[in-house]
C-alpha cells in the first residue's frame, strides 16, 4: 500500500481592517494622526480603502498600534486586497 503524502494545509489570513483595530485599542483617528504626523484625513482614506500608507507609514502604524509580525502582515494585506 502506498503512503500518502501529508496534506499541505494553507492557513487563510484574514486581513485586519485598520478602522476596526483603531476602535478596538480606542484610539481617535485625530490621535493616530498626530501620532504618525499625517491628516485625519490620512488615516480616514486608509481606512476606507482610499488611499495607502507608504512602508514607513505602515511600520509606524504597527508600531504605534503595538503590533507583533503576525497582526502587521494582516495589516498590509488589507492595503493589499484594498488596492
Amino acid at each position: 500500500m502506498a503512503k500518502k503524502k501529508p496534506s499541505k494545509r494553507r492557513v487563510a489570513l484574514r486581513p485586519i481592517e485598520p478602522r476596526a483595530l483603531r476602535q478596538s485599542l480606542g484610539y481617535t483617528r485625530n490621535g493616530i494622526a498626530d501620532a504618525l504626523g499625517v491628516a485625519a484625513s490620512t488615516i480616514a482614506g486608509w481606512e476606507n480603502g482610499h488611499r495607502t500608507p507608504s512602508a514607513v507609514q505602515l511600520a509606524r502604524l504597527a508600531e504605534v498600534y503595538d503590533l507583533n509580525a503576525e497582526q502587521s502582515g494582516r495589516l498590509l494585506l488589507f492595503f493589499c486586497e484594498a488596492a
